[in-house]
């Protein structure tokens, strides 16, 4: 039974250590809360890798080195995953974390007044180049990229 709790810790923290490291990035914190983020990502990376070392030592300790050494490699897969897919459609059950992130902040740490959204990007077109590349014209009646000149038929009959 301690091994199962100490194999989920190592998830849990696996999972949180992410999860502090990903609120250093503006956009994770702007898409989970809208208070200014403290100036904090040293202390937030730092918090965050203690916690991936920490989730070693769990299964270091449950398992051994040699099979903990993989039980931790694949924590840390499944972990960085729930984590991305809670980012990606889940972000605000983070929330607790970052008010908990922001409120242990120093005063005066966080910025007066949040960090300005981005306007969105434009959806990369599909007829557009990619910056940098050429335009080669095509000369006046040739087909369309992709596409074969139609077959003549031999001459001779």
């Amino acid at each position: 039974m301690v091994d199962v709790l100490l194999l989920l810790g190592s998830f849990l923290a696996s999972y949180l250590g992410f999860a502090l490291m990903a609120l250093t990035l503006d956009r994770h914190w702007r898409d989970i809360t809208d208070r200014p983020k403290p100036d904090r990502q040293l202390v937030l990376r730092i918090g965050g890798y203690g916690l991936l070392v920490a989730a070693f030592a769990m299964v270091f300790v449950s398992d051994g080195p040699s099979f903990g050494a993989l039980l931790w490699i694949l924590g840390l897969g499944a972990a960085a995953y729930a984590l991305a897919m809670t980012l990606a459609w889940r972000a605000e059950w983070l929330r607790p974390l970052a008010h908990v992130v922001s409120q242990s902040a120093p005063a005066g740490a966080a910025a007066a007044s949040p960090s300005p959204r981005r306007p969105p990007r434009p959806p990369s077109g599909v007829g557009t180049p990619p910056p940098g590349a050429r335009r080669v014209a095509r000369p006046p009646g040739a087909p369309p990229p992709g596409k074969r000149p139609p077959q003549r038929p031999p001459a001779g009959d």
